[in-house]
């Protein structure tokens, strides 16, 4: 009766535990919300940026970045001429932090989560389940955070070619110290030479093209 009482507590345990660790690597399944209406009115070029809280941030990528003073700008293009463009964020005056460097700053560190439980499970093998379903989610969320972070992060040296009548919307991570109350970018026919330069007030709530 003891060893089997023992053995009912023991897996108890790992219930709670597996339930615990289900919940501790969430997914983020929101989208970047559009920056203006998606009626067009007339043909021109809207370029519109935003800062993101540390909630809109969560809730796209489903966790919080590890490094200190940063900013995250959302930046809206939408073109609604017949002309393609092409946009390059080095044209910018301030500069992105690279996303690889970002992805590390939002990945789950596997070995400080492991270490413990799996110390555990030499003495107690029933732990190496919670263990390696804590381990394979941590790996799960890590491979998310460096998709979704590359489906819609900007990096120095990206080119974007906006097509006609489609939009380029993306987050892109600057530090604090380089972060300009007013935003400068070009964009450039890519047809001939000419290029568009617009500055976005990013002091509002929804900055508009000024």
């Amino acid at each position: 009766m003891k060893k089997k009482s023992v053995f009912e507590i023991v897996h108890y345990l790992i219930f709670i535990l597996v339930m615990i660790f289900s919940g501790c690597v969430r997914n983020g399944h929101y989208k970047l919300a559009r920056l203006t209406s998606s009626i067009v009115t007339e043909e021109k070029i809207v370029v519109k940026g935003k800062t993101l809280t540390s909630d809109e941030l969560q809730g796209l990528l489903g966790g919080t970045c590890n490094t200190k003073e940063i900013t995250v700008i959302q930046l809206y293009l939408n073109n609604t001429t017949p002309h393609s463009y092409i946009f390059a964020p080095r044209t910018m005056n301030t500069k992105a932090i690279p996303l690889n460097v970002i992805a590390r700053s939002f990945h789950k560190n596997i070995l400080a989560r492991l270490i413990p439980l799996g110390l555990v499970s030499v003495f107690c093998w029933p732990f190496c389940i919670p263990t390696t379903i804590l381990g394979m989610r941590a790996m799960h969320y890590n491979e998310m955070v460096d998709r979704q972070l590359y489906d819609m992060g900007i990096d120095t040296f990206d080119s974007f070619i906006i097509e006609p009548y489609s939009t380029l919307n993306r987050i892109m991570f600057i530090k604090n110290k380089h972060f300009p109350e007013l935003l400068s970018l070009q964009l450039e026919h890519i047809n001939s030479s000419a290029v568009s330069n617009f500055s976005i007030d990013l002091t509002g709530d929804h900055s508009k093209v000024v």
